[in-house]
């Protein structure tokens, strides 16, 4: 055949990235996991992948070109959010310059990833929000948010920044922010300031 196709469905109760030699070391286990793949030369389409983290169910489609460094183009559309679990898999951790060649935990494998993401509403910490639309790529390990809009703290939040995630360090945000009609007081006790 001179150009093969397959199509490949997959179950699973529970599954862990590393089943398909995919190293996300602080990816958690995707449990309910569902998948309608097809193959040909150069080109996977994920036609539908299902499945729920701790707390969040998602729902993703798109396609991967394998060659010569794995690129995704993902459209996720989720009901419940939460983004600390989501981070991982679009942001893996960095190691270290300290423990870089010092540890036998090998770095996640290099990707390039570009996708939109929707969500009905969600959680960031003890902050939450509504309605969430997001455009986002990354390339050498660092996440970059493009475009943000979601509704938060009786108003509405628009951003763009990006994200590095270092392991054993905090998140490293560097965003560009406009908050538009928010709840003041929320958003005060929502940074732990107290008004004088």
């Amino acid at each position: 055949l001179k150009n093969p196709e397959a199509e490949l469905f997959i179950t699973s109760p529970e599954l862990h990235p590393a089943d398909f030699g995919v190293r996300l070391p602080s990816f958690p286990i995707i449990r309910s996991f569902s998948a309608n793949l097809g193959f040909r030369k150069d080109l996977y389409t994920i036609r539908n992948l299902s499945g729920r983290l701790p707390k969040t169910p998602f729902s993703l489609a798109g396609t991967i070109s394998p060659k010569p460094v794995p690129a995704l183009n993902l459209r996720m559309a989720i009901s419940n959010l939460d983004i600390d679990e989501l981070l991982p898999l679009l942001t893996p951790e960095q190691p270290t310059a300290a423990t870089k060649g010092a540890t036998r935990t090998e770095p996640a494998q290099p990707f390039t990833l570009r996708g939109q993401l929707s969500a009905e509403k969600g959680s960031y910490g003890d902050i939450t929000f509504n309605k969430l639309r997001a455009q986002f790529t990354n390339q050498g390990g660092l996440l970059q948010l493009n475009d943000l809009q979601t509704g938060v703290l009786g108003g509405h939040l628009a951003a763009k920044g990006q994200l590095e995630q270092v392991s054993g360090q905090p998140h490293r945000w560097a965003l560009q922010v406009a908050l538009d009609r928010i709840e003041s007081d929320r958003l005060l006790q929502t940074l732990g300031i107290d008004r004088e």
